[in-house]
């Protein structure tokens, strides 16, 4: 046992006699040359009413190990290309580009503004080609923490650093081999870890946090963001050698107020979605509630559209919708025809906007206050003159 595990793990699997241990779950790697084995040991003493007769001992390749992960803990929709509601011609061209670049191992680079359907594509793009039959594993890089995203990612080793997790953690990467990778919001990441992803992408290979040797990875990245990529890298915050790396193919996603030809096809979707969910029965929207959903602009696009609609249908008395049932940032929109130019006006519908898309939170509210070019500082003073506490989807 010493000759072919090596003498450190076969002491620990001795151990597990005397120490009274139920059972021992350790990685281990294995020179069988032409290759390195990656396999988990499983050991377990075998006992009887004589006390424990000997050692059970089972070594599964972390290949198998990854593909049960993916079984048994994946709760994935599995979206199709016909999951992307829309007749106008952005959305049959995004159509048509899904089908065309689906089965290519090259990067995809998403772009689009909030709310337009990002990882609804990505898993459009992966359940159509090649890759279907692997897993596709998800991870917003501005979600998590930076201190965190980096084991999140590549995964670490026993005791790499203090509260490890005992045995080490897989990353994102290695639960993704043999599928598709989305990094969600890539412009947020880190410059350390785009330095990382990189050579990744480059070598096709991980390495842990704490580990020795380097790892393969069979994996298809598809990155996604709605931050002006060429405006970081010109200004130092976004690597341009990884921009051309995950570059390779683009697929730009219009926003909602550039095609409202597909807002009826949406409505009638979240409809039907919501008459199931709510137990409502409604059949139509009236004209001016259709009226008002052309003059709003969507800065939230899709998932604003869905969540105005899912606001509307738990007011809905009747078979119906009707304009009292919008938000009142919807309803209360002017038409662009009859635009005011009072300052103060558009000042407010501006800053309505902005929270709109970003939220009321510190956060959204700082990047509101980026966007519209004033310190956070003048936010909070224009909020309380304009009476602005807080904004409805």
């Amino acid at each position: 046992m010493g000759l072919l595990l090596g003498s450190k793990r076969a002491d620990e699997i001795i151990n597990i006699v005397g120490s009274k241990q139920k059972v021992l779950e350790k990685e281990m790697r294995i020179d069988a040359k032409p290759e390195r084995l990656h396999l988990m040991i499983h050991a377990r003493p075998i006992t009887t009413e004589k006390g424990v007769q000997g050692i059970a001992i089972a070594l599964n390749q972390f290949t198998k190990i990854r593909r049960l992960v993916n079984r048994y803990s994946s709760n994935e929709t599995n979206y199709t290309v016909e999951d992307i509601l829309g007749v106008s011609k952005p959305i049959r061209q995004l159509h048509e580009k899904i089908k065309s670049i689906a089965s290519s191992n090259s990067t995809v680079l998403i772009r689009g503004e909030s709310g337009t359907g990002k990882e609804l594509v990505a898993r459009a793009i992966h359940n159509y080609g090649a890759w279907s039959q692997g897993p596709f594993v998800a991870i917003n890089c501005s979600a998590i923490p930076e201190s965190l995203l980096e084991s999140e990612l590549f995964g670490y080793e026993d005791g790499a650093f203090t509260g490890a997790r005992k045995g080490g953690k897989m990353g994102k990467f290695e639960l993704a081999d043999k599928g598709t990778l989305f990094l969600d919001e890539i412009g947020d990441m880190a410059q350390f870890l785009q330095v990382k992803l990189l050579r990744v992408l480059q070598e096709r290979r991980i390495e842990r946090i704490g580990g020795l040797y380097p790892i393969p990875v069979d994996v298809r990245v598809i990155a996604a963001t709605n931050r002006d990529l060429e405006k970081m890298i010109a200004q130092g915050e976004f690597r341009e050698d990884l921009y051309y790396r995950i570059n390779v193919i683009p697929i730009n996603i219009a926003p909602l107020r550039e095609r409202k030809e597909d807002i009826d096809v949406l409505c009638r979707y979240f409809i039907d979605e919501y008459n199931q969910q709510l137990n409502k029965d409604v059949k139509y929207m009236t004209e001016g509630f259709g009226k008002k959903l052309c003059e709003y602009s969507w800065p939230g696009n899709v998932r604003e559209l869905q969540n105005a609609i899912e606001y509307a249908m738990n007011l809905a008395a009747g078979d119906f919708l009707d304009v009292e049932q919008l938000p009142v940032g919807i309803r209360e929109v002017e038409d662009e025809d009859t635009v005011s130019f009072n300052l103060e006006v558009l000042e407010r519908r501006a800053i309505r906007r902005c929270l709109q898309q970003y939220g009321t939170t510190v956060e959204g509210k700082q990047k509101a206050a980026e966007e519209l070019g004033i310190g956070i500082a003048t936010l909070y003073r224009k909020m309380k003159r304009y009476g602005i506490k807080d904004v409805e989807a």
